[in-house]
């Protein structure tokens, strides 16, 4: 089975944002690991605008039993996690303070994944209509 890929935003603070690197084994000079690479790091004062890809399950292992999404939710200003093969788009927090998303481009992945699900409801029930 092929690994699943995911990209996205995350919003921190620059002290959970150091803490994260750690966790991760990643270092200022070189944010690329084995399952992630933050492509773009945007600093300004005291936040951090981190644009990623990466295997799909990159952040397990930050949360112990929690939901790696969820935690990274939890701990962020805002966060896109974004996994185009699933057409499975989580938007939290405060989209207003994305870099590398604008609302519109978040509304219409949406659209568009949306409608996608539709159309496979429609071909299943056609099936088994």
């Amino acid at each position: 089975m092929a690994k699943l890929e995911c990209k996205g935003e995350i919003v921190l603070r620059k002290k959970i944002f150091d803490d994260l690197i750690k966790k991760l084994g990643l270092t200022p000079d070189k944010y690329e690991g084995d399952k992630v690479k933050f492509d773009e790091v945007m600093i300004d004062d005291d936040v951090v605008n981190v644009k990623f890809s990466g295997d799909v399950n990159w952040a397990d292992g930050l949360s112990g039993e929690e939901n790696p999404v969820d935690w990274l939710a939890k701990n962020s200003l805002a966060l896109v996690w974004d996994v185009p093969e699933l057409r499975l788009l989580e938007v939290r927090g405060d989209v207003k303070l994305l870099k590398f998303y604008s609302e519109e481009d978040l509304e219409k992945k949406k659209k568009e994944y949306t409608g996608w699900w539709m159309d496979s409801i429609d071909n299943i029930s056609g099936l088994l209509g």
